[in-house]
């Protein structure tokens, strides 16, 4: 969680490299978790880190990964 949140300060000052790289490292200790929702949400920050970058394949990719653990 506290990883997430660094990601997420990282997203907000324009650091979308750092963010992405900090919340692929969260969503890797997510899953070796087995935390779902967790999972689901990293992927969804991701997402949103993409489309800061106007990288919208990426975005949907990571949108459809977080739905795929949400449900």
């Amino acid at each position: 969680m506290i990883e997430t949140n660094m990601a997420t300060l990282a997203n907000i000052r324009g650091e979308t490299e750092v963010a992405l790289a900090t919340y692929g490292s969260a969503l890797e200790r997510y899953q070796r978790l087995n935390d779902d929702l967790a999972c689901a949400s990293a992927l969804n920050n991701m997402g949103l880190a993409h489309s800061d970058r106007n990288e919208w394949d990426g975005a949907a990719q990571r949108f459809s990964q977080a739905l795929e653990y949400a449900t």
